[in-house]
Parts: structure tokens; C-alpha cells; sequence
């Protein structure tokens, strides 16, 4: 398993990671089962709180502000088990 598939899959190491392509986090996921998210960036605060809420399927009620984005994204217990990627 690559580097890059070892923190994709192993909750200590989850965060933020950068990558010179996007196929290099397709093919780091291609070794287990995965949530992905996948999150074009529109120009706007509103239309990126907007699409993240899409990409990612968010439940009713969300209040499109930056303190709810992180309550859904700090608590994915709606989403499918398992590890969750979100590819901007």
C-alpha cells in the first residue's frame, strides 16, 4: 500500500492532504473500499458552502454558514461507514 493509502485509511493520520494530481488520491483509493466526495471550486463563498453541501449529500437543514459546515464535517455518522475522502 502506498504512503498516501496508508493516511487516506488510518484515522490517526486523517487531515488534509495535498496532491499534484488528482489521480494519485484515485489510485491510493483503489486498494480499499471509500466514501468519496468529490468537490468542484466554484468562485464564491456562498456557491462553495453550496457545493460542498451537494457533493457530500448533507442531510436537511443545513444552514449553508461556515460553523454548520463543520459540525457535518466533524460528525459523518450519515454518511456510509468506512473511511471518507473529499477531493477538491
Amino acid at each position: 500500500m502506498s504512503k498516501l493509502a496508508d493516511r487516506l485509511f488510518d484515522p490517526a493520520k486523517s487531515g488534509v492532504y495535498r496532491a499534484s494530481h488528482d489521480r494519485d488520491i484515485r489510485t491510493a483509493l483503489e486498494v480499499r473500499a471509500h466514501d468519496l466526495a468529490e468537490v468542484s471550486l466554484p468562485g464564491g463563498e456562498d456557491a462553495l458552502l453550496d457545493e460542498i453541501a451537494v457533493a457530500l449529500d448533507f442531510p436537511d437543514g443545513f444552514g449553508a454558514n461556515w460553523d454548520e459546515l463543520v459540525d457535518f464535517l466533524t460528525d459523518l455518522s450519515w454518511r456510509p461507514p468506512g473511511p471518507h475522502v473529499v477531493l477538491f
